[in-house]
């Protein structure tokens, strides 16, 4: 009885954490980025945690330690044993099926992104107004491209962006900002449904591998 107990115990104490731990993957982790007038800044944000990516702080260098040379290893006379080579075909037809369900779940993750609260106000300038016309107008379309892939790969929400010529100054202006935000479980959840696939593929690369031709 006493054993049944002790197990009972160390049971609920796993499920227990385990739930911890899903609990803590539940809130989202925000990215915060910001590009003012060439000033860039780049902050992520977890629960009531906050961790400044970019610019990161500058450490003092330490003084580096001379290494000693190893003694060189005795040659040996004998050549090393003939490994067993498997086409790069082969492995590769093994792992298309677990690439398409790869890429399957990866569109899904990517999905989950979500983009928000975008801000950029844009002016181009050039040398003179022909080319300042012609930067312009290529500014324009490459973001109207743009936004759209990041709209079929992620999730953008409502971007407020204004893009104009700016004929009086010499030199182009980028003030943009916006944040991102994704749930660590998507994370967890993308990894438990490939990895029953990847460890069948694995062991099945194995086999091959062994039984492959010298």
């Amino acid at each position: 009885m006493i054993v049944l107990q002790i197990l009972g115990w160390i049971l609920a104490g796993i499920l227990l954490l385990l739930l911890l731990i899903f609990l803590l993957l539940l809130p989202s982790v925000r990215v915060h980025f910001s590009g003012m007038g060439g000033d860039m800044k780049a902050t992520v944000y977890y629960l009531f945690l906050r961790f400044r990516v970019y610019p990161t702080k500058e450490k003092p260098e330490k003084p580096k330690k001379k290494r000693r040379k190893k003694p060189d290893a005795p040659k040996e006379d004998e050549p090393p044993p003939e490994k067993k080579k498997v086409s790069p075909f082969v492995t590769f037809k093994q792992y298309k099926p677990f690439i398409h369900k790869a890429k399957k779940v990866l569109r899904a993750l990517c999905k989950r992104l979500v983009i928000y609260k975008v801000k950029a106000n844009i002016k181009i300038s050039g040398a003179d107004a022909h080319q300042t016309a012609l930067k312009y107008a290529k500014a324009a379309s490459f973001l109207a491209i743009f936004l759209q892939i990041l709209s079929w790969a992620f999730t953008v929400k409502k971007p407020d962006i204004a893009i104009s010529p700016d004929f009086l100054s010499e030199k182009s202006a980028y003030d943009i900002s916006l944040r991102l935000r994704i749930r660590p479980v998507f994370f967890l959840i993308a990894g438990a449904r490939l990895l029953p696939d990847y460890l069948k593929v694995s062991r099945q690369d194995k086999k091959t591998r062994k039984g492959g031709k010298k």
